[in-house]
């Protein structure tokens, strides 16, 4: 489920439910809710928001979150 299946000539990666890369994969939902899971940092995300649109500068609130994230559980594991 967590390898590519389509075609390398397809912009999009993806397995079987799961958009993957090679470190990471997912699903993403209605409304921003989204699961991502890095498997370089060991870490599995839950971005459960169930917002339509964001204003302003808020589309980057999910980067944002993840990169956070990632920085907060690297440190602790160093």
């Amino acid at each position: 489920m967590t390898r590519r299946q389509t075609p390398p000539e397809l912009p999009q990666s993806n397995g079987f439910g799961f958009s993957v890369s090679e470190d990471t994969f997912g699903h993403g939902g209605a409304h921003s809710t989204n699961s991502f899971a890095d498997t370089q940092h060991g870490l599995i995300l839950i971005w459960l928001v169930q917002h339509a649109g964001f204003p302003g500068e808020g589309g980057k609130s999910q980067g944002v979150f993840k990169q956070a994230a990632i920085d907060s559980f690297t440190e602790q594991s160093e």
